[in-house]
């Protein structure tokens, strides 16, 4: 199985939900530049953002992988060219990123690519609504007992 990985926030290999299974088949992780967050940010903050990723492409290499990294613009003609089986990406909190996320639901259903939308810095789901106050917000969900999901192991080669 082809599996292709969307990086975002979580830019590391160890206990990532992303990595789950990805000694199995055939594993493509990939990063869409996003224009909209390089703008919002200032130039300190960029600086770490991109040493990042380039921690993050060196720790893919040295276990056999490639980390692709494509404007987001490219977004599809990425998809029909590596034809992957399954899409994961992980959900984000953002108003600018969930709306992305919905445009890539979309693109992926019109491309009859299956996916899976995984948590990685949430506990539990996101909620439907919204609060008029975080005392409300946390009343409903910070006063449940959440119990954390299993450790995913840092795979030991990817191709």
């Amino acid at each position: 199985m082809r599996t292709v990985a969307i990086f975002r926030r979580e830019l590391r290999l160890h206990v990532n939900p992303l990595l789950q299974d990805a000694e199995r088949g055939e594993f493509i992780p990939v990063f869409f530049l996003d224009d909209y967050n390089q703008q919002e940010h200032g130039d300190n903050l960029r600086a770490l953002f991109f040493h990042a990723l380039r921690q993050l492409r060196a720790r893919i290499e040295a276990i056999g992988g490639k980390l692709y990294v494509v404007p987001l613009e490219q977004q599809e003609r990425f998809f029909e060219v590596a034809r992957p089986d399954e899409v994961r990406f992980c959900e984000d909190v953002e108003p600018h990123s969930r709306e992305r996320d919905d445009q890539l639901r979309r693109l992926l259903e019109r491309l009859g690519i299956r996916y899976r939308v995984l948590r990685d810095s949430l506990l539990s789901p996101l909620p439907d609504t919204t609060y008029p106050s975080f005392t409300q917000f946390y009343k409903r969900h910070f006063t449940q007992h959440v119990q954390p999901e299993h450790t995913i192991p840092t795979p030991a080669t990817l191709h």
